[in-house]
């Protein structure tokens, strides 16, 4: 008889894996960690197991995924695409291994494919007569997302294969390491939420429905898997790989076959010591029955294949006790909690503070200041809390209270989503973060304006809003503590020259949304001037190379909104005057060519990034074999040796004095 705390139990099991769900496959931001979310799908299974008469069709254990995102067109999958058993040890393993021996009723030795298990998102792409046709997500693992556009420039995705062949190829899409990382980067510098790992930064790339976003990021993707294995004439899953890296599909050389399942444990060790080493990440290992003619007898069941498993790396964390929740408010308002730990090492480094995300991700673990918490690194890099050790819980702990005013301005905190936002236009936190973003080498780099001079000049009152740095007393700053008239004079000019910097570093300054420094070029290109921008339409927007429908519309309504009409009108009357894009940089002889500036400039060396940009060329912060020009000035350091080793061309400040000249000379 089933007793009322297990039907409770299985329908609060189904319902919070519904939303798991939904929230990793179509919101594309998890709120479980893989850790919890196969936690609870595993006491779902045992549960179900022990009253099979309550299991139905609708069950997650009995389905994969979620229904696809209406923003894409829905593809059905002419076979099924499957998702994996977890196994977490050698008792999973072995069991694994002995239903698979019970349903061939054999006791000849079988042989395996072990395979790393890709932490990425599954793609099916369907080829027709050996044309390309079309490229879906998963989805629910009957239908997925038409995705096609976004992944056709992958590279190891042939467009076309030597055989006329009607046939569906299953793989991993992925970001390496490096490029995640850079990613990640790129949207703190913009004040948007970095991904918490490589496979929701994949999910959310080729996923996305700007096309210009998956094509600026290196997706790169493995293939392991046919529809119907019997088209390609393959009898194995080991020749089905051959086959696949003899069509043109990128397909993993980390791959060993076994026979039985005694030696698999040396090799999984071994992958798991180099993990780190690996250019991307792997969670596992996948291991496959190797003849698919005993696959066709082993089976599946509604949700898996029984032939394969997936054995499951174990998880790099720690435990910690949370001592605070400090709050950090950011350029937009956006208040981000913070949990201050105890110091813990992690992977090599000393942990004390981890993100928290957001207000919801709080509540959803209902942290509490005291608990022991288990902390890891989200795609290796950035220290997370993922849950709380319920067991080591003080009875005296009370929940979490959140404040209803910013700790830095006192202003009112408006929930917005799964935020909390300052609303305080004269916030200090977020006129402090504006600041220094509007600085920063990737948008005006002014020198001279670091973090702690910024906060000084907001504490004594003489910047209370942006275009106040535009308008400093250089008598009264000059009061202030570490200035002198060298400093200020400097600090003066550097803020002179700012004025008039190349439009398309002023739109980084700006913080338009999702304008980094590739896409401000392309508006300063396409519409030459900030008077034209900000009339410009959201079509017209739309229409600039590498922007599209959902950027440009975000761009016209940050020129709409009144606040930030009220900051541009102010900047115009401080004297701001961003440089116009002319055919100087459309034509000129340095369009193309990349310059790094290195030792003490007899110019200020942002007049000297404002002239070259204007005239169309690129200005770096390191040397490369891309690298035309280094210019030199006293003690040039490292950079030239680097120059030197490479072949770099190096120059004087009076020969790039001469190549400007040969510009302006050939425009007139």
């Amino acid at each position: 008889m089933v007793g009322k705390r297990d039907t409770d139990q299985i329908d609060s099991l189904r319902q919070r894996l519904r939303q798991a769900n939904h929230s990793y496959y179509v919101e594309q931001s998890p709120t479980l960690t893989d850790f919890e979310y196969d936690g609870l799908m595993q006491e779902l299974i045992d549960l179900e197991a022990t009253y099979p008469h309550l299991v139905d069709e609708e069950s997650p254990t009995q389905k994969v995924g979620d229904q696809p995102q209406s923003s894409f067109a829905t593809v059905i999958h002419p076979t099924p695409m499957y998702s994996l058993g977890n196994a977490f040890d050698q008792t999973a393993l072995n069991d694994f291994e002995a239903r698979i021996y019970r349903t061939l009723a054999s006791e000849k030795l079988i042989e395996y494919v072990a395979e790393p298990k890709i932490d990425g998102l599954s793609v099916n792409l369907y080829y027709s007569d050996g044309e390309l046709a079309w490229a879906a997500t998963r989805g629910n693992g009957t239908a997925g997302e038409k995705v096609t556009e976004n992944l056709r420039h992958i590279e190891g995705i042939p467009h076309r294969l030597r055989d006329s062949l009607n046939i569906e190829v299953r793989g991993e899409v992925y970001l390496s390491r490096e490029e995640f990382s850079r990613i990640n980067l790129d949207r703190v510098s913009q004040e948007l939420e970095p991904f918490r790992n490589p496979r929701n930064a994949a999910s959310g790339t080729v996923r996305h429905i700007d096309p210009s976003i998956p094509k600026s990021r290196n997706l790169q993707a493995f293939f392991y898997s046919v529809g119907e294995p019997g088209l390609t004439g393959s009898k194995t899953q080991w020749d089905l790989l051959l086959w696949l890296q003899d069509a043109g599909f990128r397909v993993n050389e980390e791959r060993e076959r076994l026979s039985g399942l005694e030696g698999f444990f040396p090799v999984m060790e071994e992958w798991l010591f180099n993990r780190d080493s690996l250019p991307y990440e792997v969670d596992g290992v996948v291991i496959k029955v190797n003849q698919f003619s005993l696959q066709d007898e082993v089976g599946t069941t509604a949700r898996s294949p029984r032939w394969a498993i997936a054995y499951k790396f174990p998880a790099k964390e720690t435990k910690s006790t949370l001592l605070e929740i400090s709050l950090q408010v950011g350029r937009t308002g956006k208040v981000t909690p913070v949990a201050e730990l105890s110091p813990v090492q992690l992977e090599g480094t000393t942990v004390s503070r981890a993100t928290l995300h957001n207000r919801t991700f709080i509540s959803d673990r209902d942290l509490r200041l005291g608990d022991r918490v288990t902390v890891r690194k989200a795609g290796g890099i950035i220290p997370e809390v993922i849950g709380v050790v319920l067991a080591e819980r003080s009875v005296n702990s009370i929940p979490y209270a959140f404040p209803e005013e910013c700790p830095l301005c006192d202003g009112v905190l408006s929930q917005e989503g799964a935020n909390l936002l300052c609303i305080n236009p004269e916030c200090p936190a977020q006129l402090r973060e504006r600041l220094r973003h509007m600085v920063s080498r990737t948008a005006l780099d002014i020198e001279g304006l670091g973090p702690k001079t910024i906060e000084l000049l907001i504490k004594e009152g003489f910047v209370k809003i942006i275009p106040d740095l535009f308008n400093l007393d250089p008598e009264k700053i000059s009061n202030l503590p570490g200035f002198g008239e060298i400093s200020v004079n400097k600090l003066v000019a550097e803020l002179e020259i700012a004025k008039q910097a190349p439009l398309s570093r002023w739109l980084v300054a700006l913080g338009l949304p999702h304008v980094g420094g590739r896409k401000a070029e392309r508006l300063a290109n396409s519409f030459g001037d900030l008077a034209e921008l900000r009339s410009a339409t959201e079509e017209q927007l739309s229409s600039v190379p590498d922007i599209g429908e959902i950027i440009g519309r975000r761009v016209a309504e940050t020129f709409r909104h009144e606040g930030f009409v009220n900051l541009l009108d102010n900047l115009e009357e401080k004297g701001i005057r961003p440089t116009t894009t002319t055919s100087k940089s459309a034509l000129g002889h340095l369009t193309g060519k990349t310059f790094v500036l290195t030792g003490a400039l007899q110019l200020p060396r942002n007049s000297v990034k404002a002239e070259l940009e204007t005239l169309g060329a690129r200005v770096a912060s390191a040397v490369s074999s891309k690298t035309d020009y280094l210019v030199i000035g006293k003690d040039p350091g490292s950079k030239l040796r680097k120059a030197q080793d490479l072949g770099v061309q190096v120059i004087n400040e009076e020969r790039l004095s001469e190549l400007v000249k040969e510009v302006v000379v050939a425009e007139s």
